[in-house]
């Protein structure tokens, strides 16, 4: 649970990050999907991280930090790159971490957390995808 709030916490982060810095209106649109979902879902696992007295992290690793220290350091197309290049591994761990956790979880309220958030993952992760495409592609272009 532990690591799923810092995964939280880390797309927070640069979907925040994203809102501010990116001109592009379908980056941003989807800056805005990832604040709403993860703030629910985050605040779903903080409600049961405390019914299983579990201390919740309020920051995340290091390395995640100077990655998005460098994401905010960029600007313009570059910066929506960087961003969804972020967006796609991160998803890809985070969506491993939840079907790992959805097949071995013995608790049912863990389960139906895990349950519920691997569709948002996954949609995030596909969306993201298709994103990264346009970009790298040249076909998204700043709304």
């Amino acid at each position: 649970m532990t690591k799923a709030a810092e995964a939280h916490l880390a797309h927070l982060d640069m979907a925040r990050v994203a809102k501010m810095h990116s001109k592009n209106g379908s980056v941003k649109s989807y800056a805005g999907m990832i604040l709403k979902d993860h703030q629910d879902g985050l605040q779903d696992l903080t409600r049961l991280m405390k019914e299983k007295n579990i201390a919740q992290p309020d920051t995340f690793d290091g390395e995640t930090k100077q990655d998005i220290d460098r994401m905010a350091s960029l600007s313009g197309a570059e910066f929506d790159r960087e961003f969804i290049n972020m967006m796609v591994s991160g998803h890809e761990k985070t969506l491993e971490l939840f079907r790992s956790v959805s097949l071995t979880a013995h608790d049912t309220g863990v389960q139906d957390y895990v349950d519920g958030m691997i569709p948002k993952l996954d949609k995030h992760l596909r969306k993201a995808q298709e994103l990264q495409s346009k970009l790298f592609s040249g076909r998204a272009k700043p709304d």
